[in-house]
């Protein structure tokens, strides 16, 4: 476990794409783990719902940690979170079975499913790694651009809307 949290709190959540410096994994994790956490709040989950919601988004990179320390190219993480927690997840499914059965379904249908995951849960710590990928990328409108334009400001925007909308049209 000590080699894990080495990785964890040393390594980037991406090579390039996101949180890409060293330690960006854990501040990317702590961010899912927070997101999902309000999210799963704000719905109105029971305390244990919401705690599902967390422990999914803590786990939901942990493959990553596996493929840095094997120096393997960043792959289907999302299949080398579950190897890697196979056994824990196994035990878990003892102890504590709707616990370790819900965090099971978290990570498979992050892995296997494609569309639209039917389990709540799943869809709360996936739209938690969008969030926090995105506000790390710090995408705004001024950086949205469709090929082969300028993106635009918001006053240009604000006056064609209102130069459709003024009473003379």
């Amino acid at each position: 476990m000590p080699v894990i949290r080495q990785y964890f709190q040393s390594a980037p959540a991406s090579r390039d794409y996101h949180h890409a410096y060293a330690g960006g994994l854990l501040v990317h994790t702590m961010e899912c783990v927070t997101t999902a956490g309000l999210l799963a709040k704000h719905i109105h989950l029971s305390q244990s719902e919401s705690e599902l919601c967390e422990v999914g988004a803590l786990c939901h990179d942990l493959g990553k940690i596996s493929m840095i320390a094997t120096s393997t190219p960043h792959g289907d993480h999302r299949r080398k979170t579950l190897e890697l927690l196979d056994v824990p997840l196994r035990t878990l499914i003892l102890e504590d079975p709707k616990l370790g059965r819900g965090l099971e379904t978290i990570l498979n249908q992050i892995a296997y499913t494609k569309g639209f995951p039917n389990f709540l849960a799943t869809q709360l710590v996936i739209q938690a790694d969008r969030f926090s990928t995105a506000s790390a990328r710090d995408r705004r409108l001024d950086d949205v651009q469709l090929p082969g334009s300028t993106p635009p400001s918001v006053s240009a925007v604000m006056s064609v809307i209102e130069s459709n909308t003024s009473p003379s049209n």
